[in-house]
């Protein structure tokens, strides 16, 4: 029997492709090979709603008008999986958030990566803001700054350093003030919130950099380390 720990990876819209021909769902490689590498299954977990229409940006997510049905299917697809992860991308759509108000509720581990971080954050009341700030939008995934890291924290206990460098591909941010029912791990060193979690919960952290392409680093390939061993079957 096989005991690794299934994890869901909540699926994004493609939003690059024709909206009337071949649209589609995806999951990044980066993720995908995150989670083979320490040890976990994937599967993806795809909407519910019978539409191909999302929302096709992450600065207003829409309303994607669930039926009840239509909800819990998609919670039975989380029920599934012993940990779930929610990635980055262009876009959010209301399902994301709901995934993730899910998994915290009834204590699934959650990752959530860069818009997985907004999604966490939404999730809990909060809300993120989008300014054009080049430095934090480099889309070559190159180190351009640094992070701050909070001691006593989850992601501390993960990184074991005050301190890292990180890639940083996004436009959409998150002020101290902007942030409800969630503890702050991390700020980047021009003040803006990189890291959210909730210690009471058996793992949940949303990160605004992407670690799955910094997997040669060991501190990054910690992070889902550490999250995948969380979510270890017994």
């Amino acid at each position: 029997m096989n005991n690794k720990p299934i994890i869901g990876v909540v699926s994004k819209p493609n939003i690059f492709c024709d909206d009337k021909l071949f649209t589609s769902q995806f999951v990044y490689d980066g993720v995908r090979n995150a989670v083979l590498k320490n040890g976990g299954l994937v599967i993806g977990i795809l909407p519910t709603k019978v539409s191909t229409k999302f929302c096709d940006s992450d600065e207003v997510v829409n309303n994607s008008n669930f039926s009840q049905s239509e909800l819990e299917d998609l919670y039975s697809l989380i029920d599934k999986c012993d940990g779930i992860i929610i990635q980055g991308g262009l876009s959010s759509d209301d399902y994301e958030i709901k995934a993730a108000k899910y998994a915290i509720d009834n204590d699934i581990p959650i990752l959530g990566i860069c818009a997985g971080f907004n999604n966490i954050i939404r999730a809990m009341g909060g809300k993120v803001f989008c300014i054009n700030n080049t430095i934090h939008n480099t889309e070559d995934g190159s180190i351009v700054h640094k992070n701050i890291i909070k001691e006593n924290t989850l992601l501390y206990d993960i990184l074991k350093t005050k301190e890292i460098d990180v890639n940083s591909i996004h436009t959409m941010f998150a002020k101290e003030e902007d942030i409800k029912n969630l503890e702050i791990s991390a700020y980047s060193d021009d003040g803006y919130v990189e890291a959210v979690e909730l210690s009471d919960k058996k793992f949940c952290l949303g990160i605004k950099w992407h670690p799955e392409l910094m997997l040669n680093d060991d501190n990054m390939n910690n992070i889902f380390k550490y999250f995948i061993k969380t979510c270890k079957r017994s």
